[in-house]
């Protein structure tokens, strides 16, 4: 006779929760990473966690993920570095500069980079600030694109921005 333990129980339920809820239209966190053809890896990563492959089907959730190219150079990611990439909330750009945000104990200082009025290019000519972007960053990570809006399986926003490097 097998026994079930807590955890397993827990994995079960998790389960049957997720595909009562599957049916909602558009994609998830979870899925718009998956089909994501750039975040592969970091979509692998997921997969071997099995609460934060449920979290991203579920919860409202802003996440920072890694370009294939950004982990390669990087060399790998292992499953501690997820808890370091979300957070459970929504972090829009228009409340970034919000200082620094943290989950189960690893910070995630989120910065705003404005260029001066007259920054110097390399041959020392000033250049208007309209032509430099703002550029937005969590902990060393430059955010590359514009955010992505998702919604979970359970009908709550979701955040995904995409950084192009691993989160230290």
């Amino acid at each position: 006779m097998r026994h079930i333990t807590m955890s397993g129980l827990l994995k079960i339920t998790w389960l049957a929760l997720l595909t009562l809820t599957s049916f909602v239209q558009g994609e998830n966190l979870y899925e718009a990473i998956r089909n994501h053809p750039n975040l592969t890896r970091f979509a692998t990563l997921i997969d071997s966690e099995f609460i934060v492959n449920a979290w991203f089907k579920e919860k409202p959730t802003t996440v920072f993920v890694q370009t294939d190219a950004a982990i390669s150079k990087y060399g790998s990611l292992a499953s501690h570095h997820l808890y370091s990439h979300y957070i459970s909330s929504i972090i829009n750009l228009n409340n970034f500069p919000t200082s620094a945000v943290t989950f189960e104990n690893h910070p995630l200082f989120m910065t705003v980079h404005q260029p001066d009025i007259l920054d110097r290019n390399p041959n020392q000519k000033q250049l208007p600030s309209a032509t430099k972007p703002v550029e937005y960053f969590a902990n060393n990570a430059k955010i590359i694109g514009d955010p992505i809006l998702l919604r979970s399986n359970s009908g709550v926003d979701q955040l995904l921005y995409i950084v192009d490097e691993v989160i230290e």
